[in-house]
């Protein structure tokens, strides 16, 4: 496949980036890319005089030389990257110049190599990064005896190291950073600085809520025969056609699908579902009779719980059911209930163990392995298979319940230690991720590191509701979940409530922070009175009862969780948000697949830039476009519906037919009937198709100011060349008779 031609670059009297300025040196191009994707990175907000990151700070001579150069401006006090920049930048590049060589050896900073050092080093490490792996062993070819004093040097400013016991000298993956960060004495000596004890703020609370919700639908009737009809006749279109269907029942906007196959006994814990549908924001799963009364049951997605809230869900789900039904009667039952207070600066660490008390039998302690970590941040590591979190924190897809769960074992009321039970840790240096107490139990705890698992999952829906609350991104929170299935909420009293109140899921509702504080323990307690929390951390004293040692304040904050929805200005951003990260994504996945398509084929390809970049993939793609089964206008429709987005009607189907007139415009009498003789009939069938091409011009030009499909447009091409063709023919036809 031919390579592109790569433009010049060079100053000339059509390139607009020419400026009448001295032409500037290598390390200043390179300088200046890391201060201009430093701004970019600030977005709309821009970057303050007092923003700038301490390593790469720049000069007041570089900031003028670089509004010379239009690469930044200046607006409202904060530097903005100028529109282009990375296009002026490549100029700026191909024009740049060797950095002269410095005669003076004064070193910029105390404890930093001279301007000849580096100036001497520069070679070497280019040779390096040119070398498999970027790794050598001495002698390096075509470099003298002197090498070894001065990869000495650049191994104190970790630049190189030696790997032992293999006599490798492997250059670091961040030696131009460092390098540059040298050359431009801004490099402060970390080593010999102590280290600064950080200041852990007080913890905050973000949010409360439901985040995941299983409800069993009571109706002893089962269901009705005309829905058990229309339930059959989705599912069998679903099998034909081997793909999730549209069905016209619409919850949160959005039709569910109709799955080929329900829920077997393996998968929904006991209990087997004969249908299953599903959206973004509902799973509703039905049995052809009922099991102990249960004829459905429905999962509320995470997402769609905290944008409408768990009372206007639930509503919606009843209305819906209702509806769907053709009849009023049947109740709902809470099946599981995670209930979750989120809370920014909090910590787990693992010396905190011993200062919990609970009534839990069994404990897991969850990290994150390395391999998952470095996974989640897009790395390629050779180490063994990460923890499976979604199998450890229970996410929203494909986890069934059994909504006959029988209640086990009574809940055991004995606090004991928690160092005194099997403990199970997988680490990530010494970062602990996540505590999951009794977990799959009745009741059971989970605390982790929610913002780790937002970076791992994605899913961002949570984080204008943060960000109400003071959340700017680079916080630590901790999610602390308490997880009540089907036997613990049979079993919880709550003041004022008689027994299986909490089996409505209107009454449960009225009751979250009395069911919370059943799990964590009430924030400022009776001091008289004796501690009821199923778990709580503590602070050790001198007492042997572990039971009165004073709670913990981190503790108190979690206790005191509020379960008052988010104000409805954030809950409209819950969406949006996600969507918005949905698109960061695969742009990041698109620039990626960009970066190594360049790499694979161009000798040269990293000097250059985005723009040369998708030039060399533009016909790779229109190639992939005409295969068969790939016509890019119905993949993007197709795709539009799994994403539950709603699609446009087409503007045709039929095709257009060429030798037709449009009845919006009649024929003239003069040419409404063909003529008898053989010239004037010639004569009468060239200024038909004359007419006709004018016509079918004219549409085509409408298609195009309309932008209507390709298939359209085709259609009309195609009639076109046909009005041309029997035009060439009577044309040709009349010449003949001449003569």
């Amino acid at each position: 496949m031919a390579l592109p031609q790569k433009e010049n670059l060079m100053p000339s009297a059509h390139n607009p980036f020419v400026q009448d300025l001295n032409p500037p040196t290598i390390a200043q191009t390179l300088y200046w890319k890391e201060l201009c994707q430093a701004v970019a990175a600030k977005k709309g907000a821009g970057m303050a005089d007092d923003q700038w990151p301490a390593d790469i700070a720049p000069s007041s001579l570089t900031l003028a030389a670089m509004v010379e150069r239009q690469l930044l401006v200046r607006r409202s006090g904060v530097w903005h990257v100028r529109r282009n920049w990375s296009s002026r930048l490549v100029h700026q590049r191909a024009i740049a110049v060797p950095t002269p060589l410095l005669q003076t050896l004064d070193r910029p900073a105390q404890n930093l190599p001279t301007y000849a050092e580096m100036e001497a080093w520069e070679p070497v490490l280019l040779w390096l990064d040119a070398q498999p792996g970027r790794r050598a062993r001495l002698p390096f070819e075509g470099f003298n005896e002197t090498i070894c004093p001065m990869l000495s040097a650049m191994r104190r400013f970790r630049l190189v190291r030696l790997a032992q016991p293999s006599c490798y000298w492997v250059l670091s993956p961040h030696w131009k950073e460092r390098f540059l960060a040298l050359w431009h004495a801004t490099v402060k000596a970390e080593g010999d600085a102590p280290p600064r004890a950080p200041q852990p703020a007080d913890p905050v609370s973000l949010v409360a809520g439901i985040d995941t919700w299983y409800l069993n639908r009571i109706d002893a009737d089962g269901l009705p025969v005309h829905l058990r009809q229309a339930l059959d006749e989705y599912q069998q279109e679903a099998k034909a056609s081997d793909a999730e269907i549209d069905t016209p029942w619409i919850y949160d906007g959005v039709p569910l699908k109709m799955y080929r196959a329900g829920v077997s006994a393996a998968q929904g814990g006991g209990a087997s579902w004969a249908y299953l549908l599903r959206n973004g924001s509902l799973t509703l799963r039905i049995r052809r009779k009922p099991l102990g009364g249960i004829i459905a049951q429905v999962q509320f997605s995470s997402e769609c719980l905290w944008r409408l809230t768990p009372l206007e869900a639930l509503n919606q789900v009843d209305a819906f059911i209702k509806g769907m039904w053709g009849q009023t009667h049947g109740e709902w039952q809470n099946s599981q209930v995670h209930l979750c207070h989120d809370v920014m600066h909090a910590t787990i660490e693992l010396e905190h163990l011993d200062r919990y008390v609970s009534r839990s039998r069994t404990q897991a302690i969850f990290d994150a392995a390395q391999a998952e970590i470095e996974q989640r941040l897009g790395q390629y590591v050779e180490t063994q298979p990460g923890l499976d979190w979604n199998e450890v924190y229970g996410g929203d897809e494909g986890f069934f319940v059994d909504p006959l769960f029988a209640l086990g074992n009574a809940l055991d009321l004995v606090q004991e230690p928690v160092e005194e039970r099997q403990v199970s840790v997988y680490r990530w240096g010494r970062r602990i991720s996540g505590i999951a107490w009794s977990q799959g139990a009745n009741v059971s705890l989970v605390q982790y590191l929610k913002t780790l698992e937002i970076q791992r999952t994605g899913k961002q829906h949570i984080v204008p509701l943060w960000q109400e609350k003071g959340y700017t991104g680079s916080e630590q929170v901790v999610r602390n979940e308490a997880r009540l299935r089907r036997g613990a909420i049979r079993s919880l009293r709550v003041p004022g409530c008689p027994r299986d109140a909490l089996d409505n899921p209107w009454t449960f509702l009225e009751h979250l922070q009395e069911v919370w504080a059943l799990v964590v323990g009430e924030p400022y307690p009776d001091p008289t009175a004796p501690a009821s929390a199923w778990i709580r951390r503590v602070i050790p004293t001198e007492d042997t009862n572990r039971s009165r040692w004073p709670t913990d304040p981190t503790w108190q904050v979690i206790q005191a969780a509020n379960f008052t929805p988010a104000s409805q200005g954030a809950r409209r951003l819950v969406r949006e948000t996600q969507m918005t990260k949905d698109v960061d994504r695969r742009v990041q996945a698109m620039y990626g697949a960009l970066v190594s398509a360049v790499a694979l084929t161009v000798p040269d390809g990293e000097r250059w830039d985005v723009s040369m970049a998708v030039g060399q993939v533009v016909p790779w793609l229109v190639a992939e476009a005409e295969i068969p089964g790939k016509d890019f206008g119905e993949l993007v429709r197709e795709r539009r519906r799994k994403f539950n987005l709603p699609v446009r009607q087409y503007e045709k189907i039929l095709p257009f037919r060429p030798a037709s007139v449009e009845a919006d415009q009649p024929v003239p009498e003069e040419l409404d009937q063909e003529p008898e003789g053989h010239y004037e009939r010639a004569w009468w069938h060239m200024e038909m198709a004359e007419r006709r091409m004018r016509d079918t011009l004219d549409l085509l030009d409408q298609a195009k100011q309309q932008k209507a499909s390709p298939q359209r447009l085709a259609d009309l091409e195609a009639a076109y060349q046909h009005e041309a063709d029997v035009y060439a023919a009577s044309l040709n036809e009349l010449s003949q008779d001449f003569q």
